[in-house]
């Protein structure tokens, strides 16, 4: 059952990375509040994957020509796959170290929306990614799921604000 049922998906795109998560936890040195250099890392190799793609690119394109926010939210669904001993303890229990959810989700979010990402460099190669600001995201549905291999099912869906 959908949390918002009067919400209709007009414009989906849908992408894959291949990536573990990273933990907010984790990405701030305690004192500077500054990223840590596994965080940048981590970022730049999404970006890397995100604007690698031409596929992507050319669906990022499209969506933020279809996207009006005057009319539009964006419905966001993260599906992060861990890989089965990361995820489960030798008995079946679920492991202390899996990562919390929701600390997850806002690292992931801030690269693929985020405009200062844009105009940089990685690897000699400019990344791009969905320029738009998170704040038209109106709803976020994540979840964890064990699997063979890290990565990251994305899809962003352009939905007619509620009246």
């Amino acid at each position: 059952m959908s949390i918002i049922p009067s919400l209709q998906g007009l414009h989906n795109l849908k992408f894959s990375i291949q990536s573990p998560p990273f933990s907010t936890n984790s990405a701030y040195h305690k004192r500077s509040f500054t990223r840590t250099t596994e965080c940048r890392a981590w970022g730049d190799r999404i970006l890397g994957q995100i604007s690698s793609s031409k596929d992507l690119q050319q669906g990022f394109k499209a969506f933020r020509k279809y996207f009006c926010p005057k009319s539009h939210g964006i419905a966001v669904e993260l599906l992060f796959h861990i890989p089965h001993n990361i995820y489960f303890t030798k008995s079946g229990t679920l492991k202390l170290q899996k990562k919390d959810l929701s600390n997850i989700e806002k690292l992931l979010i801030d690269l693929i929306y985020d405009k200062r990402f844009n105009d940089r460099f990685v690897d000699s190669m400019p990344v791009s990614n969905l320029n738009l600001d998170d704040k038209y995201n109106i709803s976020l549905h994540s979840a964890q799921v064990p699997s063979e291999s890290y990565f990251i099912d994305v899809s962003l869906t352009v939905v007619n604000l509620p009246l």
